[in-house]
């Protein structure tokens, strides 16, 4: 592109910006750099509202200023530095939304035992759980011990079963 339509370009987005937010980016732009502190920002704005010339603009973009840029954002060391942090406070990049969806509960571990485990052995995991918490040991060794129950208990389960099965099929055997 040419320079004459650099130009119309430049033209045609700074047409778009809100005066007093495009009047904050001229403050920042001019402030003497750097910028150690929230206090030495202070400094700047003071001087700019105590300034006879200024206009009502001028002043009222002070305040925006002043409002955005917060202390986490100090050291600002140059004028494009001060630029991109006013910037990003004015439009994150990563905003929450205004509201959230509802958060469901925290299922209780007899829930998730029962689920895991099936009936029989996930209520044997939650009783060593109960026995373990009252015994004082924090939650996530009791959890440990209520899984290790059900691990265990579906072990013996499952031997239970399969000489159940074995004795049934065979059963033809003891006559």
């Amino acid at each position: 592109m040419t320079n004459n339509k650099n130009d119309l370009v430049s033209d045609f987005i700074l047409s778009t910006v809100p005066e007093q937010l495009l009047v904050s980016y001229r403050l920042l732009a001019q402030f003497k750099y750097p910028l150690s502190d929230k206090y030495s920002l202070k400094n700047e704005l003071d001087m700019i509202k105590k300034n006879a010339k200024a206009s009502q603009l001028e002043k009222s973009a002070t305040n925006l200023i002043a409002s955005k840029l917060q202390a986490t954002d100090f050291p600002i060391n140059t004028a494009i530095n001060a630029l991109e942090k006013f910037h990003e406070r004015l439009f994150p990049k990563h905003q929450l939304p205004d509201s959230f969806p509802d958060f469901v509960e925290r299922p209780s571990i007899s829930g998730i035992y029962q689920e895991t485990f099936g009936n029989y052995c996930g209520q044997r995991a939650t009783e060593v759980y109960n026995q373990a918490i009252m015994g004082g040991l924090s939650e996530y060794q009791a959890i440990m011990r209520g899984h290790m129950e059900g691990r265990r208990c579906e072990r013996s389960y499952a031997e239970m079963l399969r000489e159940f099965m074995l004795m049934q099929h065979f059963s033809f055997l003891t006559y």
